[in-house]
């Protein structure tokens, strides 16, 4: 990534990161209030919890690993840093 794309690129994973909790906390609310008890929704929704952290945990750790195949001298240079 071009050094001057940086900060679109960075308000614009904080803009999704703020969507994401916002939509989770909608969600896990609605859910633990439309089960019959507090007590019956929290477990069911702490596993999807879980599940959801793992299943991204997981597609981190794979496209992660993708981006480190080629080696040093390949890919973008760190931010602030010409090629050369």
């Amino acid at each position: 990534m071009a050094a001057h794309h940086a900060g679109v690129a960075a308000a614009t994973l904080q803009s999704a990161r703020q969507t994401g909790a916002a939509l989770g906390v909608a969600i896990f609310g609605a859910l633990l209030t439309a089960l019959a008890s507090f007590d019956g929704a929290l477990p069911v929704a702490l596993w999807i919890i879980v599940a959801a952290s793992l299943t991204a945990a997981l597609g981190w750790r794979l496209s992660a690993g993708r981006s480190s195949d080629a080696g040093p001298g390949h890919g973008n240079p760190p931010l602030g840093r010409g090629r050369g």
